[in-house]
């Protein structure tokens, strides 16, 4: 299926939603942040000889400096700057206008998890979905009837079929764009880069830490 633009001038500019692949928080990245503060808090006790009131005041400030630290934000925005240099990388092709623009967290997550919702013009997705097209065709299709056959207890309001989805690929929304980057997932290479970002969040406000640690 051919990609073709009618009115390049007009259409380039704009912008497009696409998800990308992402563990989310629940049993993720919360599980990642509680080991960090554990391990923080370990190592300053023993560094410190923290009695164990000192250790569960002391994870309790950390607990609370990643709350107030907004780190969800910040993970999902280094995540979608960390997630298009691999791929960049592995394409070996630029796609300058992708952008993180919110974090989507369902109320309960007992049929979905936290997607990380994107952003990128025309241009790029037109070049994405070439790559995609001359590539990973094959694979792609297979996507498409993975994530959008209907079976008992999920009724699918796409078709399974490539060739039943619009040629232009502008028209598509963020499920059907975010289909092409499910075939680039990188889960595993990013999980444990958020360590030292995570770290960094749990430290905010350090004066608290500093006043338990003098006291030790």
């Amino acid at each position: 299926m051919e990609t073709k633009i009618e009115n390049k001038e007009k259409t380039c500019l704009e912008k497009h939603e696409t998800t990308i692949p992402f563990y989310g928080f629940y049993e993720s990245y919360d599980l990642l942040a509680t080991n960090v503060i554990e391990m923080e808090v370990e190592h300053l006790a023993e560094e410190n000889n923290l009695d164990e009131t000192a250790k569960d005041n002391l994870y309790q400030i950390l607990e609370n400096n990643l709350d107030e630290s907004d780190y969800r934000k910040q993970v999902c925005q280094m995540y979608t700057i960390e997630y298009m240099n691999i791929l960049q990388n592995e394409l070996d092709e630029k796609f300058n206008s992708l952008v993180f623009v919110e974090l989507d967290s369902p109320k309960e997550y007992n049929f979905l998890n936290d997607r990380i919702f994107c952003s990128l013009d025309t241009y790029d997705l037109i070049k994405f979905h070439k790559i995609i097209m001359k590539d990973y065709a094959d694979e792609f299709k297979e996507m498409i009837k993975k994530r959008f056959t209907s079976y008992d207890g999920f009724i699918s309001f796409y078709p399974n079929d490539l060739e039943k989805w619009s040629a232009n690929v502008w028209e598509w929304d963020y499920n059907q764009i975010g289909t092409m980057f499910e075939l680039f997932n990188y889960n595993d290479v990013l999980y444990d880069y958020f360590h030292e970002i995570i770290s960094d969040c749990i430290w905010k406000n350090d004066k608290p830490i500093i006043e338990i640690l003098n006291k030790s």
